[in-house]
Formats: C-alpha cells, sequence, structure tokens
C-alpha cells in the first residue's frame, strides 16, 4: 500500500509496516468480519477500489501523480480521472484509519479469527460504517467535495457519467437514461479545467459517510 502507507505516515508518524498485517483486511485481502474500528477502515478501502474498477480503473496501474505532506496533511494529485479517484480513496481511507485506535493485539492477527467469507461491500459490516472522512480546509483540497456540486461547477458531462455509474455501484440515486459510460474515457482522460478539477468525482463519501467537521489528530 505505497500511496496509503505514505499517508498514514503522514497523519500520524507511524511506519506504514505496522499497518500491513493489522486485523483483517490491513494490507491483505481479508476475509469474515472486520474485527475493529481500524480494521473495517481497511475494509472500506478496499471496497472504494472496487468501486473504482467497476468504472473503469485499474488501482494497480502505474500512478501518475505526486503525493505531498503539508502540515501533517497529506496532498494527493492524480493527472487523470482514475489517478484521481485511486487519490479519493486512499486519502479517505487513510484519515479513516489515522482516527481509528491501534490495538496492538489486533497486529499479526491469527488467521483463525479471520474465517468465512469476505463481506459483501454492498451490505455494511457489522459495527457500522467507519469514522468519516474531515472536510477539505481550503481551495486546495477537492478530493471530499461530495458529487452533488458538480452541476454546479458547471461540468454536467462529467456529472452525467459519474452520476449514472456510481450511483449504479454504490447503490445511491438512479441511473439516468442515456448516460455516458466512463470506462472508455476514464483511463485517456487527461487534467480538467479549474470547475472540473473541484468538481472531481469525490463519492468516496459514500462509502466513508458524509464529512464531518473535526480535525485528524496526529499520533505522537
Amino acid at each position: 500500500m505505497p500511496r496509503l502507507g505514505e499517508m498514514l505516515h503522514c497523519l500520524t508518524d507511524r511506519c506504514p509496516h505496522e499497518f500491513e498485517m493489522y486485523g483483517c483486511y490491513c494490507g491483505q485481502e481479508g476475509r469474515g468480519r472486520p474485527v475493529d474500528e481500524l480494521d473495517r477502515c481497511c475494509y472500506h478501502h478496499q471496497c472504494c477500489l472496487e468501486q473504482i474498477r467497476m468504472l473503469g480503473c485499474r488501482p494497480e496501474r502505474r500512478f501518475n501523480g505526486h503525493l505531498t505532506c503539508e502540515n501533517g496533511q497529506p496532498r494527493c494529485v492524480g493527472m487523470t480521472i482514475c489517478d484521481k479517484l485511486n487519490c479519493i480513496c486512499d486519502k479517505a481511507g487513510a484519515e479513516c484509519m489515522a482516527r481509528a485506535q491501534f490495538n496492538d493485539s489486533m497486529a499479526f492477527l491469527d488467521r483463525q479469527q479471520c474465517r468465512g467469507m469476505k463481506a459483501s461491500c454492498r451490505r455494511w459490516p457489522a459495527g457500522g460504517r467507519p469514522p468519516r472522512p474531515t472536510p477539505p480546509k481550503s481551495e486546495d483540497s477537492s478530493e471530499e467535495i461530495g458529487i452533488h456540486t458538480l452541476e454546479s461547477l458547471g461540468s454536467s458531462r462529467l456529472a452525467r457519467q459519474s452520476r449514472s455509474r456510481a450511483a449504479r455501484h454504490l447503490g445511491v440515486g438512479t441511473t439516468p437514461r442515456g448516460a455516458t459510460d466512463m470506462t472508455t474515457t476514464a483511463e485517456t482522460e487527461g487534467p480538467e479545467e479549474n470547475g472540473e478539477q473541484n468538481g472531481e468525482l469525490a463519492w468516496s463519501s459514500e462509502i466513508y459517510g458524509e464529512t464531518q467537521s473535526t480535525t485528524n489528530p496526529r499520533r505522537k
């Protein structure tokens, strides 16, 4: 988890390796139910990546963009729509994990405690949704802006595409008749204009919940 690990280090100062075999889902494919809040964050991060696969993006493809850490806050900038969606999933996942309590007893958990089928991403596992990502603090952070802002920012084409595909796979809203399929454009889109950048397909709130006003505690 290179990008996710870098973001975690930025937020918590902890070595990313500490999270790699945590619970049933952190740094591993996972089976059974998440064992605690932090493990649920890892589970929902996997679900987020699964959703962008359904949109035609491959999370394992080479990332075209850059990641920086500014005052304990990660900033991920992708060049294509798929890169931006990967940034959204990783940033929301890292923020969720940074807020969750790290239980030493859940690190390198016995695999016998992770038995059964993997929980379906279409149904939330026991324990409900994980902590919600924080809202952007300034104009330099566009990842958390809700999908409902797309039309107001003048990006009707992306709005139609994202609503039709994201609503279908995330189970929210309805699919507009005749909406354009995003799959053929997701891998080839370049940087958008300012309006489209600010309205970037940040539907991670549908997976991680709506934003809240609290800030991320930076662990010592």
